[in-house]
């Protein structure tokens, strides 16, 4: 297929238009309102509150009050089942939130041994039988069997203490590792 030449002398198409104009004016208008509700946002809100960790109880770590001391979200325990379910993919999204139901505020990531120094979740009270000084305690060993569920932490993205590569090679790690 040829053109004929006097056709293309001023460019491929001749009869050029606009066609685009209310695409153009709805992409502004969500840029001012874009930029007006981040404004709003960064005048009115506080941003710490979008990387703060929060703990099983809905308490900020770091954030205020008595838990300013304590800045950094520890796990002592994950709910097994909440587990196996997230695994089975049966309800990802609520076996995920049980998994990390059972978070607390530490003053410091703890390592495998010594003392945890916590803000003590209110579920630590309700199962006291089985949480001493933040530290969980599987039944077997209230009862002379196994050892407390305790594994040396790290630090991670300056507000998490998830556990360490060396913790993954003991007791510990072969406990997460049945499930």
């Amino acid at each position: 297929m040829s053109v004929p030449t006097d056709e293309m002398a001023n460019g491929p198409v001749s009869d050029r238009s606009c066609t685009d104009i209310l695409c153009c004016l709805i992409f502004i208008a969500f840029l001012v309102g874009m930029v007006g509700t981040g404004g709003y946002g960064y005048m009115y809100g506080d941003p710490n509150l979008l990387i703060t960790m929060w703990d099983a109880d809905g308490n900020g770590c770091g954030l205020n009050g008595t838990f300013v001391d304590y800045p950094y979200l520890y796990y002592p325990t994950i709910d097994p089942a909440a587990m196996q379910n997230a695994s089975a993919d049966i309800d990802p999204k609520g076996a995920v939130s049980e998994m990390l139901k059972f978070g607390v505020c530490v003053e410091e990531c703890p390592l495998a041994d010594g003392p945890v120094k916590c803000m003590a979740a209110k579920y630590m009270s309700r199962q006291a039988d089985f949480y001493k000084d933040c530290v969980f305690s599987p039944i077997e060993y209230k009862y002379g069997g196994g050892y407390p569920f305790r594994y040396e932490t790290e630090l991670v993205g300056g507000k998490i203490c998830a556990p360490s590569a060396k913790s993954l090679e003991g007791p510990a790690g072969a406990a997460i590792k049945k499930f």
